[in-house]
């Protein structure tokens, strides 16, 4: 059986484990997120994890923004009646439950694109990994995705 560490290479919030967490909260409050100097750990690698997937900063935005948010994205009926701090909340969260039915809609070619994007933030050398999770989705991904993963990474065995 892998141990954790060589089978989560495909995890986001797991490349930020072990870095230096000022240099971390400082590239965070540069992106505009309201980070303190005292977060710590899980706070600042979900901060880093949203930034890495291109997340809207919701701290720098403007009230009625993200009423506008809110309502384009039917998350509230009465974005007025929330805080601010209620709003990026559930914009927050909205984020984090999006999902994508209609990915095999699009052409292999542009899935093929997709597939290449994610699997160039991996290291550039994995040891002993495992197939990436997406590759579990459905056979067609499995084969569209497993080629590209083995023709994008390099793999280091030991004996």
């Amino acid at each position: 059986m892998q141990s954790a560490s060589k089978d989560s290479f495909w995890k986001f919030i797991e490349r930020f484990e072990g870095g230096n967490a000022g240099l971390y909260r400082r590239q965070a409050r540069e992106a505009g997120y309201d980070l303190a100097q005292s977060a710590k750990g899980d706070q600042v690698r979900k901060c880093l994890a949203r930034m890495q997937r291109g997340l809207l900063c919701y701290e720098t935005c403007s009230t009625p923004e993200l009423e506008k948010f809110l309502e384009a994205r039917n998350i509230h009926q009465h974005p007025e009646k929330l805080s601010r701090g209620g709003m990026i909340k559930r914009l927050m969260s909205a984020d984090d439950d999006r999902d994508f039915p209609r990915f095999m809609d699009l052409p292999p070619e542009l899935r093929n694109s997709v597939y290449e994007f994610v699997m160039d933030e991996y290291a550039k050398t994995l040891i002993t990994p495992a197939q990436p999770p997406f590759a579990l989705v459905s056979r067609q991904v499995r084969d569209e995705a497993l080629s590209t993963f083995y023709a994008c990474c390099s793999f280091q065995i030991d004996l």
